[in-house]
This record gives structure tokens, sequence and C-alpha cells, in this order.
């Protein structure tokens, strides 16, 4: 066979060996040890055991739990939270049988009477998350918001930490702005009233690696979804366009519940 018939039909088979291996590689969740992680990052020993309703007191809890403390300092609520994971992703096929870890976001939500004894609690992760804030912390989206000026408010841009992002709440309209790393303005400014509710967004890629298949998170964050009424504008440098009724955003804890505050005295309002 000539040089010239050969390497064509070598290149041929090259290929299709290539793309049959790859095909033939899937990945697939497989069970593993379960392992926890806090706020920090840092491997978690996790006992709950201590946890009674009708004794447990405020004090006793935020010092066993400091490590999973959002930050929500409340006499009648506590927020824990913290990443947990029992599956780990692997490829199977030609590719060795090594994968990353699933992490889940897990909340631990804690109501206290007005004794600061534990009333209720329960363990959420982020698709019950509104709920469950709703029935044990009622009064949290209630305490009105002083916007005689804007407040401001921390975001986090997918999984970059050197992005300059943040929220402009103010009593007639709600801004979302971010620099890139070209030094251009990215806004987005709406009607407060367009603002429709907000909603903790669990399993999304939003922070972590580029890839759809592995889910991560990050426990100090909550990749959260806001509702809107109508498409918002948005400005891009000299370039406008309208994006759709979902806005994808990265608030801590803290920042979550302030803007359930933030929608639902604007939802008030309008009544």
């Amino acid at each position: 066979m000539s040089a010239r018939r050969f390497f064509p039909r070598l290149a041929y088979a090259v290929v299709t060996v290539s793309v049959l291996t790859i095909s033939a590689c899937v990945v697939v969740p497989i069970r593993v040890s379960k392992q926890d992680r806090d706020v920090a990052g840092k491997s978690l020993d996790l006992d709950l055991s201590f946890l009674n309703s009708g004794s447990t007191n405020h004090d006793e809890l935020t010092k066993r739990l400091a490590a999973i403390d959002t930050g929500v300092n409340r006499e009648n609520f506590f927020w824990g939270r913290w990443d947990s994971s029992k599956w780990r992703s692997t490829a199977v096929g030609f590719v060795p049988p090594e994968g990353e870890r699933l992490w889940h976001a897990q909340n631990l939500l804690v109501q206290f009477d007005p004794n600061s004894i534990i009333k209720t609690w329960i363990i959420v992760d982020d698709k019950g998350l509104s709920r469950q804030i709703g029935l044990l912390a009622p009064g949290s989206d209630y305490t009105p918001l002083d916007l005689s000026s804007p407040l401001q408010a921390k975001m986090r841009v997918r999984q970059r930490d050197d992005v300059e992002a943040g929220l402009v709440l103010s009593s007639d309209s709600f801004e979302e702005w971010r620099v890139s790393l070209q030094n251009e303005r990215f806004s987005l400014k709406t009607p407060r009233s367009n603002v429709l509710r907000i909603e903790a967004t669990p399993e999304r890629s939003y922070y972590g690696p580029q890839s759809d298949y592995i889910p991560y998170t990050r426990p100090d964050l909550i990749v959260a979804t806001l509702y809107l009424a109508k498409p918002a504008e948005v400005h891009y440098g000299e370039k406008r366009r309208f994006v759709g009724k979902k806005l994808l955003i990265g608030v801590d804890p803290p920042t979550f519940l302030l803007l359930r505050r933030y929608i639902g005295q604007s939802k008030r309002k309008a009544e």
C-alpha cells in the first residue's frame, strides 16, 4: 500500500479509536464515606446530638456551633451552614475511577423562645431554605429597613474573587453592578417593585470549575435566583440589552436575609 493511501487511513483509525474511547467514558456518582466542611472550607466534625428543644439555650448552641455560624446574629434565630459529601464523581471506561467529591450545602435553622431556649430546629438543603426561614424566622422579613439612603451590599461573580461587584438597594430601584477585568462596568437597574422574590438555587456550578457535571458549593455563599415581573435592562459599557425574568446572584446568608426583607417590605408597601 502506498504511503499516500496508508497515512490517511491511519489518521482515520486514530480518530475513530479516540471517539470510541471518549464515548465510553461516563461520569457517574459512587457512594463514599461521609465528610463535612465548615464555612471556611475546612474539615468539620459536626455533632448535633446536644440539640434538644426545651432545654438547650442560645449561648451553648452558638459556642458549640461557631464553626458553622453564618453571622446571622439574632436572639430568636440561629442559622448554621456547612457542606456535606457522601458521593464522588467517577469516570467509567478507559479513565481511572477517580473524581471529585460532590458537595451539597446544608442549613441548620433554629428558633428560640423568649427565654432563649430552643423551640424548634430543622436541617434543610437550599431547595427548601426560603420556605423554612419563613416558618422559623417569620419576623425577620418584617423588620423595616431604613432606605432614606441607598443600602450597599456585597455580591460575588461566579468563581472569581478578584471581580468587584455589589448591590444597591434604594427606596425605588434595585441595582446590581460589577466591574470586569477589562475595567468595564456592567449594571442592571430595575424598579424595586419589579423584584418579586428571592430563592436559594441549589446545586449550581455558579462558583465552581467550568463544568456542568460536578456541582460545587461554598457554604459561606448562596447562589440565589431573583425573580422579576418584567425583563430588566442591562448596561455593559456602551451597550444595552434586556435580560430575562430570572437573575442569578451570589450572596452571603446575611445579605440573603436582607434581600428578603427588602422585597417583602416592597410588597407590603404596594398593598
